[in-house]
């Protein structure tokens, strides 16, 4: 850097803060001690010197590790932790929205699950006890679908499965496999609160097509899982969207003769 005529390029430390001056002393006194030691005793000296560069790798490394421990934390969600929080597994979706732009053929789909009367559960037995019974859910569908699948949070007992490489016939066997994982689990971990049949789960499925957008697919996922409330719960529906009346058509899976889709 150039100065002008008669400007000294060190620094007026009379200029500085306190706390600045205070901090560039102290460097000066550790350089000086340094410097004594490196003369009075050399090999002392560079002994220490390789110590502390040995403790400072140590402790980077340290600090290393436990950001790799936390950064899971950061994507997770607090209450059901095999499951995505909403704003990571949405970023999940917006990626494969983007793949299946250039897919010869659409292969993925969003299953989107609401928990049947959690409202009603939570005002007899207690928020507590809904959130055991959202962990408990959420554990029984992680275990019903596959390794590849991206399981998200997306809302208070709002859930959401992203499946790749599968047609509209597979996610609707997936779909039954949640419903019969989470009325079976329930019904065994919560049998003191009552409900034979065990929690039930109202579903909506979409197909993920080249076109559609993060807020199109999940409006069409939430008109399916609409319409399977509305029809009496315990439901999957699937949604289906046309681009050009930009109008979402729903349609039950055949119900089972409990009331369950088959």
């Amino acid at each position: 850097m150039v100065y002008p005529e008669g400007m000294n390029s060190e620094i007026n430390e009379s200029l500085l803060p306190e706390k600045e001056r205070a901090r560039q002393a102290q460097i000066r006194r550790l350089k000086n001690v340094w410097l004594q030691r490196i003369n009075q005793h050399p090999e002392t000296a560079a002994a220490e010197m390789a110590k502390a560069i040995v403790d400072k790798d140590a402790e980077i490394a340290r600090l290393q590790e436990a950001v790799q421990k936390l950064e899971p934390l950061a994507v997770l969600d607090s209450l059901i932790p095999d499951f995505f929080r909403h704003s990571y597994f949405l970023q999940i979706l917006a990626e494969e929205v983007e793949t299946t732009k250039k897919m010869p053929q659409p292969s993925s789909t969003l299953i989107t699950i609401d928990l049947d009367f959690l409202g009603g559960f939570n005002n007899k037995f207690g928020h507590p006890a809904g959130d055991e019974l959202l962990k408990v859910v959420g554990a029984a569908i992680h275990q019903s679908i596959r390794h590849g699948d991206t399981p998200g949070r997306i809302g208070g007992d709002e859930l959401a499965i992203i499946q790749r490489r599968i047609t509209t016939e597979g996610a609707v066997a997936a779909a039954r496999r949640i419903q019969t994982a989470v009325a079976k689990t329930s019904q065994e971990k919560f049998a003191e609160y009552g409900g034979a049949g065990g929690q039930t789960v109202s579903i909506g499925i979409c197909l993920i097509q080249p076109g559609y957008s993060v807020d199109l697919l999940r409006k069409i996922s939430d008109d399916a899982l609409y319409a399977a409330k509305k029809a009496g719960r315990n439901r999957i529906f699937i949604g289906m969207y046309d681009l050009n009346t930009q109008f979402t058509k729903t349609i039950e899976v055949a119900p089972t003769v409990n009331g369950g889709s088959k």
